[in-house]
């Protein structure tokens, strides 16, 4: 049994809240030990991640993380407006969380657990870079973290993704360290763009959680007008099939200049500890999930 902390920016894209619910539905191979929030209202989205660990019968603590980027200005990344996910706040109160910062809740369990915790980062990555900081001899006993993340171009091309681009100073931090890190980039995950037919699988499901998560997802659907995207839920399938995904070792740089700010340089490095997938089997994932959810 792998035991995971998953960290997350649940409610902005609709795919977190998939992400952790087929967390949650794998828990006779992941064992979920807790749940970070992150970037902008860590409460309601702590909340919402509450609600949906509740619906599936289980009572896993959840923590808010960071709010605000290292050094970012959070008003570049206005995104709320009234059909947002997080209008559903109004019904979360009844929700708790727990009191303890989320950075000192992954110290804790990864202390308590050494060489066991597998980090899960869907979301900026400011929180697991905060950690770093805080205590970095603590954060050595981490066994890995698996981000989803950035880009695995080798052409040096300067390709953007939003949790890199949100916090490139925490990337830089995290590639940066010693520390193992995996990472499903958008070139994968971006293969997960549900097709029409697996659509109404989706919304045909009617167990507790997933007629909550597919009532955020029509609404999801209506302010965005696309089809959604299961990127989040990759790192996790990465973990319950390893032989799904190939990856390549690479070297990461992280660029700060405004123009480069939000992607990730790659140069393959074969006794690097950071590894970028570069194929996958979405079949095998498609099925997987849609049985699952």
């Amino acid at each position: 049994m792998i035991k995971v902390i998953l960290d997350t920016d649940i409610a902005d894209d609709i795919d977190d809240a998939f992400a952790l619910d087929f967390l949650l539905k794998n828990s006779d191979k992941l064992e979920l030990l807790g749940v970070v929030t992150v970037f902008k209202n860590v409460l309601e989205r702590a909340q919402i991640a509450k609600k949906i660990i509740r619906l599936n019968g289980k009572d896993i603590p959840v923590y808010m993380g960071e709010n605000k980027p290292l050094k970012n200005d959070i008003s570049h990344f206005v995104y709320e407006n009234p059909n947002h996910l997080l209008s559903y706040k109004s019904i979360l109160d009844k929700e708790k969380v727990e009191s303890m910062n989320g950075i000192d809740y992954i110290l804790k369990t990864i202390k308590e657990n050494p060489h066991q915790i597998t980090l899960i980062g869907i979301g900026p990555a400011t929180d697991i870079a905060k950690a770093i900081l805080k205590d970095p001899e603590t954060m050595k006993l981490v066994k890995q973290i698996v981000l989803m993340n950035g880009t695995n171009d080798l052409k040096r091309l300067y390709v953007k993704e939003w949790n890199v681009m949100v916090d490139p100073e925490a990337e830089q931090i995290l590639f940066n360290s010693d520390l193992p890190i995996r990472t499903i980039p958008l070139e994968i995950t971006h293969q997960t763009t549900l097709t029409d037919d697996e659509l109404e699988m989706v919304l045909r499901r009617d167990n507790p959680s997933s007629l909550y998560i597919n009532e955020m997802l029509k609404e999801w659907m209506d302010a965005n007008k696309r089809m959604p995207v299961m990127h989040d839920a990759l790192p996790i399938y990465s973990l319950i099939c390893e032989d799904c995904f190939t990856y390549e070792k690479v070297r990461v740089e992280v660029p700060l200049e405004e123009d480069k700010r939000g992607s990730l340089l790659l140069t393959l490095d074969p006794k690097s500890n950071k590894e970028v997938a570069v194929s996958f089997n979405r079949e095998s994932f498609m099925k997987y999930f849609l049985n699952l959810y």
